[in-house]
């Protein structure tokens, strides 16, 4: 399920140190669970002062709070609110934002990371 939020956030699904799938971004990232048999999300969030941190926080009443710090956050978001808020997810943890690439630009970027060049070096010991 974390999949379709990804897809909404237009974001990437990464594996973290334990080996959950998430989504990364520079100010914190989202894991999937439950909360009181509740399905949504756990995002935590990680800034440098408390005011930020409280800025964010007030975009987020649709969440619940789970625990609270001085510079960082968690907030349970179900899957409901989750979709229809994706885009502010995104920026509030500052993920990457994967681009909108035609066909034929995915096909010439496939392309080029198969193309091999030629290193002159390896050439040097055949000639001999």
């Amino acid at each position: 399920m974390i999949r379709i939020l990804a897809d909404k956030m237009k974001a990437k699904v990464r594996r973290d140190e334990s080996g959950d799938r998430s989504i990364i971004g520079k100010q914190g990232d989202i894991v999937e669970g439950t909360r009181s048999g509740d399905y949504g999300y756990y995002v935590s969030l990680i800034f440098d002062s408390r005011r930020k941190l409280k800025e964010v926080l007030k975009r987020f009443r649709c969440g619940e709070v789970t625990q609270e710090g001085d510079s960082e956050a968690v907030v349970f978001v179900s899957h409901e609110n989750a979709m229809s808020r994706a885009q502010d997810l995104r920026v509030a943890i500052n993920a990457r934002k994967l681009p909108n690439l035609t066909i034929e630009q995915r096909q010439r970027k496939a392309l080029s990371v198969l193309h091999v060049r030629p290193n002159p070096d390896h050439l040097m010991g055949l000639a001999a």
